[in-house]
């Protein structure tokens, strides 16, 4: 922890303890510990959610997984969040149609909470799940924009250029991500 910058005080962001922890390798965490170690970082989850992050967490036989890993995993639990009783209506906001087939199978694979939300990171990553989920290429502003994706007009447009699109004028959801970090560094 010797590499982590302190303000003048001698006191550290914590956004600097996360991203200090997030880069750890090597070190583990009992998953008895993983709920108050969550707490302690600032991670708010419902127990549906806690539950959810157990279960994708590759635990070894001991029951302790990499730190970073709970880190990285624990991101998807941050951020905004979305109804889930309108999430049809959201995506297709974004340009994404499911049918009702993947509908069903986002909502079961959500950890929705006791109001019935769910972080827009966790969608994501479950949309990226899904196979064939594909954006519309006219609603690649807003699907950028409900994301936090904050990109220069520019920027959306040489995405826009390099991107394929098929005969209905919709692009790959996993091949714009790529393309996505790509550009932005992330």
């Amino acid at each position: 922890m010797k590499s982590l910058p302190l303000d003048v005080a001698g006191k550290l962001y914590k956004h600097k303890l996360l991203d200090g922890i997030r880069s750890l390798k090597g070190v583990k965490l009992s998953v008895d510990k993983l709920e108050p170690f969550m707490e302690h970082m600032g991670f708010e989850l419902e127990e549906e959610e806690y539950q959810d992050l157990k279960n994708n967490l590759p635990i070894d036989d001991e029951g302790r997984v990499n730190v970073n890993v709970v880190m990285d995993e624990g991101y998807l639990f941050t951020g905004e969040k979305v109804d889930a009783r309108n999430l049809e209506n959201f995506l297709e906001n974004m340009g994404i149609n499911l049918t009702e087939d993947k509908g069903m199978q986002l909502l079961n694979n959500l950890p929705i909470d006791a109001k019935g939300k769910v972080y827009v990171n966790r969608l994501m990553k479950e949309l990226r799940g899904l196979e064939g989920t594909k954006v519309s290429s006219d609603k690649m502003e807003n699907f950028m924009k409900s994301m936090g994706i904050d990109l220069k007009e520019k920027e959306i447009q040489a995405l826009k250029d390099h991107l394929p699109v098929d005969d209905n004028g919709k692009t790959d959801l996993n091949t714009m991500m790529d393309e996505v970090k790509n550009v932005t560094g992330e």
